[in-house]
């Protein structure tokens, strides 16, 4: 597995055998890997690998940062608080690299896997300014994603039936449900961000659109 474009990690640990195993592993992969002494940094990161009993200060430090995705790393007694801190992946330590590797590249590649919207960024989970993350889920992300790809073009309702789970009759609410929690979320950010972002039509009789 390989990446798709330069990627910036920055490593927070107070390990030095858990940095060193990172700058052996590092010296094969193409990922920029920063090793920080401090828990803040301004220089562009896509990822945080932390360890979890520096996460509790990490996290006060960054706190208006809304938009960070992080791994922690350590024993299993921290997995739970982990996770509900916001973690995007969690690895018990002691860890075999393979596993690391594998981990850490499907999470890279899932986060370049994103498109643009006016100034929106819809990723696999969730939809982002520059100020805000807001969690979507895997069928208004199915539906979001179709609109953008048609921008400027109505989207007959009917079109989504074939991509979203589960069967669905022509009568069916589904799509206007998520179209609704979609505009909830979207308006989230351009309250929050104050910035350019679009909107979903609807074409009455026919489907949606977004410009």
């Amino acid at each position: 597995m390989s990446l798709t474009a330069a990627i910036n990690v920055s490593v927070i640990s107070d390990d030095p055998i858990f940095i060193n195993q990172i700058k052996i592993y590092s010296q094969n992969l193409s990922i920029k890997f920063s090793f920080l002494k401090k828990l803040w940094t301004e220089s562009p990161t896509d990822l945080f690998l932390i360890d979890a009993d520096l996460l509790g200060n990490f996290l006060k430090k960054n706190a208006n940062r809304s938009t960070i995705k992080f791994i922690a790393c350590g024993k299993q007694k921290d997995l739970k608080p982990a996770f509900d801190a916001g973690c995007i992946d969690y690895l018990k330590t002691p860890f075999d690299m393979d596993e690391f590797e594998i981990r850490l590249l499907n999470i890279l590649n899932s986060k370049l896997n994103t498109m643009k919207w006016k100034s929106i960024t819809l990723g696999q989970d969730a939809v982002e300014s520059k100020d805000m993350s807001v969690k979507i889920s895997i069928e208004e992300h199915t539906i979001l994603k179709m609109l953008i790809q048609n921008l400027g073009e109505p989207v007959p309702r009917e079109a989504f039936y074939f991509v979203l789970p589960g069967n669905h009759k022509k009568d069916s609410r589904v799509v206007d449900m998520h179209i609704s929690n979609l505009r909830k979320k979207i308006q989230q950010l351009r309250v929050k961000s104050e910035s350019e972002c679009g909107y979903i039509k609807t074409v009455r009789g026919y489907g949606y659109i977004v410009y």
